[in-house]
């Protein structure tokens, strides 16, 4: 079977005729998926919640708002978590510090779409620097990308991706929050319409702790640009954070996402 995306040639060999992402179904893959097949642990909305009467990130994946808070008139005060895309579930992420229930929220895709399998992850038409999997390591949900864990020390993410690190001021040794980033190492989703404009809104790019140097100190990228202090320029993306408690101000967790 031959399809063709843009100029890029795809061709799909089936080797078995079983299911699932890994073990015996072997499907090779040689050419670029099509936008809006993604894997499972796709990160969207990633928001952040700090306390009642704060700025909260109000973020969104596709049409649904991940977390919020307000105070209409003492004493009522609300912190909600609020529904989920389609296909994805809503988690609380934390930010150690803090009252139990505030931190970072995100929503993560349940099940891969598409043909996406852990042979193809390498060819998935997203942005350089989208995340997945993102999660705090001691507060773990389970979370993984494409069953990989992002936190594990060996094997932690698919092939394309690289396990990203962001330190947590007030966590214990070994916490902190971990995720994969995708390289776009076959230069998928690096021209055109792709990078954006064909993104959902609520897509994680270029996730980095503001303390960690691009790309020699293991710091996040979004299209190959250091995320520390801002985001590709003309792309169209908003910045959010940084966001750690503990830390000064400009300093934590930030990321770029659109809008």
């Amino acid at each position: 079977m031959k399809n063709v995306f843009g100029n890029v040639s795809v061709i799909v060999l089936l080797l078995s005729s079983g299911c699932g992402e890994s073990g015996s179904d072997a499907t090779l893959v040689t050419g670029a998926l099509s936008v809006g097949e993604l894997p499972q642990g796709f990160t969207c909305g990633l928001g952040y919640v700090r306390g009642y009467n704060d700025n909260p990130v109000a973020a969104y994946c596709q049409s649904t708002l991940t977390a919020y808070s307000y105070t209409t008139s003492p004493p009522l005060a609300y912190h909600d978590q609020n529904g989920s895309a389609p296909g994805y579930a809503n988690l609380a992420d934390g930010d150690r510090g803090l009252a139990s229930g505030w931190g970072f929220y995100h929503q993560r895709l349940s099940t891969s779409t598409g043909m996406v399998t852990l042979a193809n992850t390498a060819w998935i038409a997203v942005p350089q620097g989208t995340a997945c999997g993102f999660k705090e390591a001691c507060n773990d949900g389970g979370e993984t990308c494409m069953g990989r864990d992002p936190n594990s020390s060996s094997n932690p993410c698919p092939d394309g991706w690289t396990k990203r690190t962001a330190n947590e001021a007030n966590a214990p040794s070994g916490c902190g929050f971990v995720w994969c980033e995708y390289q776009d190492p076959n230069h998928v989703c690096n021209t055109g319409t792709c990078p954006v404009a064909d993104q959902s809104v609520g897509i994680v790019c270029g996730l980095t702790d503001t303390d960690k140097a691009y790309p020699s100190g293991g710091g996040g990228q979004c299209l190959g640009v250091s995320t520390r202090t801002g985001c590709p320029a003309g792309w169209g993306w908003a910045r959010k954070g940084p966001y750690d408690d503990g830390r000064s101000a400009g300093h934590g967790l930030a990321w770029c996402t659109k809008i």
